[in-house]
């Protein structure tokens, strides 16, 4: 069983996180807590 990587919200501090996410599910059950589903464009509202 793999340990919990849970991502509360997906904007700038999980910007590393999200790029390497392929690579970090290889080690942890990863589970994304937002409040809607949106597209991550690095832009400020």
């Amino acid at each position: 069983m793999k340990p919990k990587l849970v991502l509360a919200g997906l904007g700038h501090g999980q910007l590393e996180i999200l790029d390497r996410i392929e690579e970090i599910r290889e080690q942890y059950d990863v589970r994304f807590i937002r409040d809607c589903q949106t597209i991550y464009t690095g832009a400020f509202p």
